[in-house]
């Protein structure tokens, strides 16, 4: 049997198997609607959150009124006592809460400290973030202005008590990602390990599809099998890929940098590599329900230990280097290179080895599961 006949058989393979062709179509389009809905605003906004005056004076409705001109927090009602914030906070109308305490404006024209509680429920990070900054910026605001307002009355010049107040002046701009958006952050990531995850369980479906059937397939030529099943698996991700890198993305106004060449390099290696570990896996189970969950349980290991989510300094070697023998961790550390960071080809040198090494290694482990499978036939019963 040629190549090519080899080449149309698993064609016709992956269009008889529904569960394969909704994972591959179907779970593509759900998660390039899906995935990217939470980051559509790119910066978390106008978290709501309440102020508990105790005060109840002119300053402290002076700086409710800087609070509501801050874009991270939208200041929804104004509480008498702290036992009402509290109970919204805790049944969850409010992200957060700050309490101005009673004597507040004395103290502060006292020259004296006024301290102000702000509590928010810590275990959402960015809503937390964004009521903390806000609180600190505005009151900073507001005691800057006291100052300059009793050095101003004492006859203090304008210019010079401008200076005293910041005499040292800072300049925050953030590279590669100057807008700070998670969607910029994530999505460019996220998305090839999407392609991975889903391309594996295709490869593990349509070869436990073999394992349980009678056919031909222990007869064929193993290195001709492998390659027409490892380049129909590629070509079926290629829509997937411009799917994602050309038209999601930019979408998101995420920034793609990369020019074709560069985008083909990183991706020829990885979808590659990505279908010959799936093929390889595929050889280990007999129920194509294991290894679906396999790659279920492993999607976010595999996103935090790839190392632009969470540092790999801060987590297990021993885990970080176990999942960077999978195809995910150097493309998503080169696709995020090529695009985020216009590093070009040479600024992923290791990336793309590591991505061509593992088209090797896992194109021997396919192969000698392959032939172990051919030996077998169809009929394993240590198998899972």
């Amino acid at each position: 049997m040629s190549w090519w006949q080899l080449f149309k058989l698993e064609w016709q393979g992956l269009l008889a198997d529904k569960a394969a062709m909704l994972t591959a179509i179907g779970g593509i389009l759900f998660y390039a609607v899906i995935y990217p809905l939470p980051y559509a605003n790119h910066v978390a906004l106008d978290q709501p959150v309440a102020v508990v005056d105790l005060d109840q004076s002119a300053t402290s409705r002076r700086l409710m009124r800087i609070w509501m001109a801050s874009p991270k927090v939208a200041l929804t009602r104004v509480y008498p006592d702290q036992g009402a914030a509290e109970s919204a906070l805790t049944e969850g109308e409010i992200k957060g809460l700050i309490v101005i305490p009673a004597q507040f404006e004395r103290r502060l024209y006292r020259g004296e400290q006024a301290p102000l509680a702000a509590a928010g429920d810590g275990s959402f990070l960015l809503p937390y973030s964004n009521l903390a900054t806000a609180a600190l910026q505005g009151a900073g605001y507001l005691g800057a202005d006291i100052r300059l307002q009793r050095a101003l009355a004492s006859g203090g010049d304008v210019a010079v008590e401008l200076r005293r107040l910041q005499p040292v002046q800072t300049l925050f701009q953030p590279t590669f990602n100057p807008g700070m958006s998670y969607s910029s952050y994530v999505l460019p990531g996220a998305l090839v390990l999407i392609l991975h995850q889903t391309l594996l369980m295709v490869a593990a479906m349509l070869g436990a599809n073999n394992w349980n059937t009678r056919g031909a397939w222990p007869g064929y030529p193993t290195s001709a099998w492998l390659s027409a099943r490892a380049a129909m698996l590629a070509c079926l991700y290629l829509p997937s890929c411009v799917l994602y890198f050309d038209l999601i993305l930019p979408w998101q106004s995420v920034v793609m940098a990369a020019s074709f060449l560069t985008m083909v390099s990183v991706l020829t290696p990885f979808l590659l590599a990505t279908a010959l570990a799936g093929v390889a896996i595929s050889t280990l189970f007999q129920r194509r329900a294991v290894p679906v969950q396999l790659m279920v349980l492993t999607g976010m290991p595999i996103l935090f230990t790839s190392g632009f989510v969470w540092p790999t300094d801060s987590m297990s070697a021993l885990l970080s280097g176990l999942f960077a023998w999978l195809p995910a961790q150097p493309a998503m550390i080169a696709m995020i290179k090529a695009n985020q960071l216009n590093l070009g080809l040479p600024g992923m040198g290791f990336e793309l080895s590591s991505l061509w090494i593992q088209v090797l290694a896992w194109g021997a482990l396919a192969w000698l599961g392959l032939k172990r499978r051919q030996a077998l036939g169809s009929r394993d019963p240590t198998d899972v």
